[in-house]
């Protein structure tokens, strides 16, 4: 097993190291791949931090992080819907990309990301879960967890009900396969 992990480990620092090479980028038949440390090995054991932080292509977005951050790396091609705020000053918002959406606060006039819902299969929790994995598949690399109407909740706190804590969510389909993953925190607990 040590064997295993050191060559996936060895591998991820080749192809981080590939990327970083200079090559050029505009040749569409070469990928570069930069994975994050966190992407690099899959997360095992008990339940951590950073298994409440949405990673995307070795970038992190931690929940009650700006929302500017998250744009700068998906881009300009999504759409918004706003209301305003009953918590606070200024304009609660969705912001929606193929797969992807992230909900906002307004916090001291940022857009504070309170919620990214992924229901796209591109992609992964930092233990490798993602859209159409089975009920046991993510307890398997989770655990148990609290079960709060059919969806599996993990809780940072690991108290179940706290509503002040991050809490990575699944939900399922009819045929118990995950549908959307929800990482989430009740910003107005938080201020």
């Amino acid at each position: 097993m040590k064997t295993k992990l050191s060559i996936i480990v060895l591998l991820a620092g080749v192809i981080f190291c590939a990327g970083c090479s200079g090559q050029d980028k505009s040749n569409p038949t070469t990928e570069t791949v930069v994975i994050s440390e966190s992407e690099a090995k899959i997360i095992t054991g008990a339940i951590v931090e950073a298994d409440f932080i949405f990673t995307d292509k070795g970038l992190s977005f931690p929940l009650m992080s700006k929302l500017d951050d998250l744009i700068v790396h998906f881009g300009d091609d999504y759409q918004v819907n706003a209301a305003v705020s009953c918590a606070f000053v200024g304009e609660d918002k969705e912001i929606l990309y193929d797969g992807l959406s992230i909900y906002t606060n307004p916090i001291d006039g940022v857009d504070t990301i309170g919620e990214i819902l992924v229901s796209g299969t591109s992609y992964l929790t930092p233990r490798g879960i993602g859209v159409g994995a089975t009920r046991d598949e993510v307890e398997a690399a989770y655990g148990p967890g609290f079960d709060e109407q059919g969806v599996l909740v993990y809780i940072s706190s690991g108290i179940e009900g706290d509503l002040e804590a991050p809490r990575l969510s699944f939900f399922f389909d009819s045929q118990g396969k995950v549908e959307s993953i929800s990482y989430f925190i009740a910003l107005y607990t938080q201020f």
